[in-house]
């Protein structure tokens, strides 16, 4: 049964659910009041506590914040709270967000409370940020509104408004409130004070000077300041910061009663004038000579106002001050302490004390305050934690300063004074742990909270320093010096004034050293390390004699110096020039007078170093026995130096036994000095490169803990270090995804040191290790670049930067940066040997007078084989052989086991043609030349390709080819092993060879170099193949793959370009980007041939010019072909003259080159030509045969291919075609290929012999093959008919070759061609064309479009700018050669454009004189429209005539339009 609830009941119901709900709630309400009042009355009682003491406040802001849950109507509840709040911030302002918000919860419940919106806005302005500005310049509004109390003209209100106005850069605002403020007439001395100083900070306006003088007229004569003696005080320092010394002293005068008529205002008696007359006496002082007496005058000023008042802080710190500098420290600390304990622990003023004793250096007293009565105070947790991280930095406990410092830095910001030494304290950790970069950049942060922080400012000039930013440094060490009087500083200075002179090229003595000398300030003060660079200044100005005298008569004068050791050994140096026999004596005799020191144990090891005699561990062991006898730093200074010497003994190897011993003895010396400084970072890392060098897990180890001990466990020195051990492994990982993987963690490690420390150089070669790895080789020549740039000197970075460049062709560049750095250390001898050679090769006394500069440099009796090898360089080079080959016997004697003296010995035996000597010398180096049993496989490798290069010296290729095996399979995944050897097939023509292991080797996906330079290598063989047109997007492909990588690569975007080049769709875009490249001198001797070709074949010769130039320059990848081409453009800008001198170099450079002959003879033959046209026959005739000497003196010139390929062409360019037939035909009676005969037959097809080349065919028919028989018989015809009988036969063969070649697509498109040449020599022209056009659309042939295009324009006119459209296609991807070029002249003469037929012709007249050519440019001058101009047609038409132009040297449908021109200029044409 359904249940009905009716209305009523309904109402009932409801009615009782109220009144349960109802009792329910009442209940409740009664006990939260009752609850809400028992926390109200905990809250107040924590208040009244929190008054006697702090430590109660945070319960009562809890409490209170409780009790608001439930009343947050409770307007003095809230109050109260807030007001608790106010005093938590003012002892904290890490509270300052809670605080400020409560406070806006607070007035925006309750906005009449002015007094709390008060101690809001001095909340936000004691923050110090600018983002907080505008909330309290809203309420300074507010409160400029509130109906209660006059607050516009209140002068604390408008004070505060003021600072708001002046944080914002309102000044002009900030002005008119303290202007009003002292306009009532009540404001006090401070805020007149203020309204100056906004004044004069206000630039922009003009009046400002009057309102200072106004104010300070006021508080000079004023009726309620002229006797008062605090407006007084402030006139004076506001004079004093204005550096207005004289008003500043009569204020003072007042205030001490000291001015006649005036009266005593008590300031003998008042600390702050007392303070003022101080200030004024420091800061008044001009010379050196004023310093003490001023500063004691500030003394008893300072010492009279800290009696008065031992609490007052800024008597106290700037007395302690000048306690410290005139050298009582220790009176300075007790003043401060007496002010800290004056103080007492609860006055702010007790920080500023204690900052300050940090400052002197006092630890115990300062440290003892924080603990004990600044650390039990809560609110001053973030103030402990300042003064603890600066007492950590005295202890030099490097890692709790530097996490201390860094966790305050943030919330000290708003306080400058604080926030400056926090900055500056980090400076000093990182200054600690050798990290220079962050030392100067929190240097630099200091000095933005006070530009005049005199700590900072010393810290940015010594971090400028160890940059090696030396300019920068120079001018921070003036200032020091000489505005600050930091005179302890000036030794640094003269040091830097010294290094700037010198860095500048030129000869010293002419420079000016006038800033030098006063640098060194008065000679009684000048200490000894001043002495001593004074010394090396001299010297450098060529006054030795002078400087020892000087460091002589100081020794002399100074015998008790404790620092007189290091004058004893600047002696050393610069006695006779630093000879190592002087220097001995020298520091013998120190020695005695001064004992055993740190500096001359040093300098000894410094003789060992540079010996030529590989010294022993025992000597250097016997430097570093006894160190303890010295204090801990000059044990550390000793024996770091020490290690380091033995490291760089060992560094130079070879390495075996005695290297070995030499590591063992330099790890001991270092663990020794790590040991006398458990916090060197730098020592550590030396003891981990010879960790590794050695072998010595455990040495590696142990430093890798103790550096992240000293810095962190991921500090830039371990980081490094990490990397240093993991590289080695890096290079053994045959996987390529881990490879990659562990090469990516590397670099991120590598480039976060970079990132901590970027001006470190260490990071960068790290960086640059990396790259090299990958195959980057521009990126490792830029971060080797960086390392230089940052101050690095170490011998294998400039090393590494030489090769670098040397590999990239850019050797102007690598001398250099030699030139430069020869300034700043010694050059290794072969980089300085390189450097000489190449300076030599670019001089102008090459050979002239350079006997004299290389007997200076390298004298014969050196006995330094490294010098001697530079004496045999520099003589071969002016081409004194014999003096040459003497030294480099010499050289062998010196040095029998180093491959580098074989290597210059047997190169000049052969350049003198010695083969016999060079022979026997390279069987005698092979017996010298053997791996020790340590050696590694890359060392036997590297030895390997030594023995290689000497016999393929010799021209022993097969022993080469074995070497060069030999040393790839050694070193498989190495760079060089395969480069030499594919390099090795490509010099001796074994291109397939070759192809094959740049395949095989850039398919090797673990050795990322060698993968990308066999891509890159490939690339550029492929287009230097005749098909280079089709091998272009292979080449492409190669090349793309490596930019994929590193797509700013120059290595690979130069070899881009130059597979552009290839193509003339994109041969613009190429050339562009080779252009951009040779601005900035980044191409190779090729790379600018190529530029120069590309504007030759385009008939831009003036543009070709400067790039052969370029090509042309010397430089060991120079070929005989890139100096050729210099003789070849002269040659076409018609300057003989040049081409002369051109020739000579290629003389000089390339005597028994093929392109020297070729090129001698060319110009001999343009001379030839040039008498000829000047008519002098005779002449002529003796220049022609000179040239034809010049061939038959070539060794080999009739040699086998030599006929086929050099001499005989050359004959026919030259003319002489007797020579040219002879030599053909010498060739084809010496050589049994089955296309002998060929270059015989296209002689006689040129000469228009067919009878003879159609003969030479058929004999060869029967072993030719048939479409070489087709060409040379259908080419005979198509010269000069033979007849009709001849024409028949060599139809119907070509009938039966087509019928044979059917189905073979390419030789049936060749024989179809032949046939059209055949229909063109017919005169069936029709047939012709289209016998053309279906062999060039089977298989096309450049040959038979050149042949097509010459038809379609003589036959059809109109079809001629098609004809000109083929054959530039050919031209564009062939280059110009002549036949092509003549044969788009006569289509562009067809269509009547003779300007571009010019050109061209001209273009193929430099590169082959042809009567047909002549012929052609008489035609296209005939066309032009200037009547003046058509007069030289004679003298072309007499030209062609007089190298035997003939009717059958033209195609039959040019004959009416020769005939026509010989009549137009009444000439006989004379065809017989």
């Amino acid at each position: 049964m359904r249940r009905t609830l009716y209305w009523k009941r309904l109402l009932i119901v409801v009615v009782a659910t109220l009144g349960l709900v109802g009792g329910v709630f009442a209940v409740h309400h009664l006990q939260a009041k009752s609850q809400s009042s028992v926390i109200k009355e905990r809250a107040e009682k924590a208040a009244a506590a929190a008054e006697k003491d702090p430590a109660e406040r945070p319960e009562a802001i809890r409490l209170y914040a409780q009790y608001l849950k439930f009343k947050p109507t409770d307007e003095g509840a809230f109050q109260a709270y807030t007001n608790l709040q106010f005093a938590e911030a003012k002892a904290d302002m890490a509270n300052f967000a809670r605080v400020a918000d409560g406070a806006e919860a607070f007035l925006r419940a309750f906005p009449a409370h002015t007094d709390e919106r008060k101690k809001l806005v001095e909340l936000y302005l004691a923050t110090n940020q600018a983002a907080k500005l505008p909330l309290a310049k809203q309420h300074i509004e507010m409160l400029f509104s509130a109906p209660q109390g006059d607050f516009r003209h209140n002068i604390e209100v408008l004070e505060m408004a003021a600072a708001c106005e002046r944080g914002q850069g309102n000044l002009v605002a900030a002005i008119d409130h303290i202007e009003k403020a002292i306009a009532t007439n009540a404001a006090p001395v401070r805020v007149y004070v203020l309204a100056m100083q906004l004044h004069s900070a206000n630039k922009e306006d003009p009046k400002r000077n009057v309102s200072i003088d106004g104010h300070l007229y006021a508080l000079r004569r004023s009726a309620r300041f002229e006797k008062n003696l605090e407006a007084r005080i402030a006139a004076a320092r506001f004079e004093l910061a204005l550096k207005n010394y004289g008003p500043a002293r009569d204020d003072l005068d007042k205030a001490f009663g000291l001015k006649e008529g005036f009266p005593d205002l008590g300031g003998s008696e008042n600390p702050d004038a007392l303070l003022a007359l101080a200030q004024l006496e420091l800061a008044t002082i001009k010379s050196p000579d004023q310093v003490a007496g001023q500063r004691a005058k500030a003394e008893t000023a300072l010492r009279k106002a800290f009696g008065l008042d031992p609490k007052h802080v800024a008597v106290g710190t700037l007395l302690a001050e000048v306690l410290t500098v005139q050298g009582k420290r220790d009176e300075g600390v007790k003043v401060l302490k007496q002010t800290a304990e004056a103080l007492g622990p609860q006055d702010d003023k007790l920080l500023t004390v204690l900052d300050r004793l940090i400052d002197l250096g006092e630890h115990e007293f300062s440290g003892s305050v924080v603990e004990t009565k600044l650390a039990p105070d809560p609110g001053k947790k973030m103030l402990v934690t300042y003064f603890r991280g600066r007492l950590a930095t005295l202890k030099a406990d490097w890692p709790a300063a530097l996490r201390q410092l860094e966790e305050v830095a943030p919330a000290l910001a708003p306080v400058p004074e604080f926030h400056k030494k926090v900055m500056t304290g980090l400076a000093a950790c990182y200054a600690a742990m050798q990290n220079p970069d962050k030392h100067l950049e929190y240097s630099r942060l200091a000095l933005k909270d006070d530009p005049e922080y005199a700590t900072a400012i010393v810290g940015e000039a010594e971090a400028l320093a160890r940059l090696g930013k030396n300019d920068e440094a120079l001018n921070r060490y003036r200032a020091i010096v000489n505005a600050y009087l930091l005179t302890d500083f000036r030794p640094e200075l003269v040091r830097l004034e010294l290094l700037e002179l010198l860095a500048h090229p030129g000869d010293p003595a002419s420079r000016n050293w006038s800033r030098f000398e006063e640098s060194l300030g008065a000679a009684p003060a000048r200490t000894p390390e001043i002495i001593v660079y004074q010394a090396d200044a001299l010297a450098a100005r060529g006054r030795g004699a002078e400087a020892t005298k000087g460091l002589e008569e100081w020794l002399d004068a100074n015998k008790k110096n404790a620092r007189a050791a290091g004058v004893w050994v600047a002696l050393a140096r610069l006695k006779d020039g630093g000879r190592a026999e002087s220097a001995a004596a020298v520091l013998d005799r120190a020695q005695k007078e001064i004992g055993d020191s740190v500096d001359v144990r040093l300098a000894r090891a410094g003789l060992l170093v540079a010996r030529a005699k590989p010294p022993t561990p025992d000597e250097f062991a016997a430097l570093a026995a006894g160190a303890d006898r010295f204090p801990k730093p000059d044990q550390f200074r000793l024996l770091f130096g020490l290690g380091q010497a033995i490291a760089r003994v060992a560094d130079r190897g070879p390495e075996g036994e005695p290297v070995k011993a030499l590591r063992a003895e330099a790890l001991r010396v270092l663990r020794a000095a790590a040991d006398a400084s458990p916090k060197d970072l730098f020592c550590r890392a030396v003891m981990l490169d010879q960790g590794l060098a050695a072998g010595r897990a455990d040495v590696v180890e142990q430093a890798i803990r103790e550096m992240a001990a000293i810095e962190g466990e991921n500090g830039p020195v371990g980081t490094l270090a990490r990397i240093a051990v993991r590289f080695p492994e890096l290079q053994r990982v045959t996987d390529p995804a881990a490879f990659a993987a562990a090469l990516k963690e590397l670099r991120e490690m590598a480039a976060r040191v970079r990132e901590l420390r970027p001006g470190w150089s260490r990071a960068y070669i790290a960086l640059a290790q990396l790259d090299e790895l990958e195959g980057l080789t521009d990126a490792a020549l830029a971060n080797y670049s960086e390392a230089i740039a940052k101050g690095d000197r170490q011998e294998y970075v400039v090393r590494k930067v030489v090769d670098l460049y040397r590999a990239k062709q850019q050797d102007d560049k690598a001398v250099g940066l030699l030139e430069k750095l020869r300034t700043e250390v010694r050059l290794p001898d072969d980089l300085e040997r390189y450097r000489a050679i190449r300076q030599l090769f670019q001089s102008a006394e090459l050979p002239k007078n350079a006997r004299l500069t290389i007997d200076r440099n390298a004298p014969a009796d050196t006995g330094d084989y490294r010098l001697m090898l530079l004496r045999g360089a520099l003589l071969a080079t002016i081409r004194d052989d014999d003096d040459a080959l003497a030294a480099f016997r010499r050289a062998v004697e010196l040095a029998d086991k180093v491959p580098d003296v074989w290597g210059a010995l047997v190169a000049q035996l052969m350049r003198k043609g010695e083969v016999r000597l060079a022979r026997e010398a390279v069987k005698e180096a092979k017996e010298k030349l053997k791996p020790g049993p340590a050696a590694r496989a890359d060392e036997r490798a590297e030895l390997e390709l030594a023995l290689a290069g000497l016999d393929e010296l010799i021209g022993d290729l097969e022993a080469a080819f074995g070497h060069y095996s030999a040393a790839r399979a050694l070193d498989p995944r190495g760079l060089k092993p395969t480069q030499q050897l594919v390099l090795f097939f490509q010099r001796h023509g074994q291109m397939e060879k070759g192809a094959a292991l740049l395949e095989e080797a850039r398919r090797t996906t673990a050795a990322p170099d060698l993968v990308r330079w066999a891509r890159r290598h490939l690339a550029l063989t492929l287009v230097s193949r005749p098909d280079a047109y089709n091998a272009r997007t292979d080449a492409l492909a190669l090349v793309e793959e490596n930019l994929k990588a590193a797509p700013k690569d120059t290595e690979d975007l130069k070899t881009q370009a130059r597979i552009w080049t290839v193509d003339p769709v994109t041969r613009e875009m190429g050339v562009g980007y080779l252009r951009e490249r040779a601005k900035a001198g980044d191409l190779t001797p090729d790379e600018y041939y190529l530029l120069g070709r590309l504007a030759f074949d385009q008939g831009k010769y003036l543009e070709a010019e400067p790039y052969f130039k370029l090509a042309a320059r010397p430089h060991p990848k120079v070929t005989a072909e890139h100096q050729a081409a210099l003789v070849r453009i002269y040659l076409a800008l018609r300057a003989v003259g040049d081409a002369q001198a051109a020739l000579e170099q290629l003389k000089i450079n390339f005597p028994t080159n093929w392109e020297t002959t070729r090129e001698e003879a060319r110009v001999l033959a343009r001379r030839a030509r040039l008498k000829g046209d000047a008519s002098e026959w005779e002449d002529e005739k003796k220049l022609l045969a000179a040239a034809r000497a010049a061939v038959l003196k070539f060794p080999g010139w009739d040699a086998g291919p030599n006929l086929a390929t050099r001499s005989g062409p050359l004959f026919e360019e030259l003319g002489l075609f007797a020579d040219a037939e002879a030599a053909y035909a010498k060739y084809l009676a010496g050589s049994k290929q089955p296309d002998a005969h060929a270059p015989l037959a296209i002689h006689y097809i040129r000469q228009k012999q067919p009878d003879k080349a159609i003969q030479l065919a058929w004999d060869h028919e029967k072993t030719a093959p048939v479409l070489l028989t087709a060409r040379l018989l259908t080419g005979a015809v198509r010269a000069k008919r033979p007849g009709a009988a001849a024409e028949e036969k060599i139809a119907r063969w070509l009938d039966d070759a087509l019928r044979a070649a059917a189905g073979k697509r390419e030789l049936e498109a060749g024989l179809t061609g032949t046939r059209a040449e055949l229909f063109d020599a017919l005169g069936e022209y029709e047939k012709a064309i289209k016998e053309y056009e279906r062999a060039i659309e089977i298989s096309k042939s450049d040959l038979l479009v050149n042949n097509l295009c010459m038809l379609i324009a003589l036959k059809t006119p109109g079809q001629a700018d098609d004809a000109v459209k083929k054959i530039s296609e050919v031209i564009d991807i062939r280059g110009p050669y002549p036949a092509y070029l003549d044969t788009r002249a006569v289509a562009y003469l067809c269509s009547s454009r003779p300007a571009e037929a010019v050109k061209d012709l001209e273009m193929a007249l430099v590169q082959y004189e042809r009567p047909a050519y002549r012929y052609h440019l008489a035609w296209a001058i005939d066309l032009n429209p200037a009547e003046g101009k058509r007069i030289f047609a004679v003298d072309e038409l007499k030209r062609a005539k007089a190298i035997g132009l003939t009717a059958a040297d033209l195609h039959p449908l040019e004959f009416q339009r020769y005939t026509e021109l010989f009549e137009k200029y009444k000439l006989s044409r004379n065809d017989k």
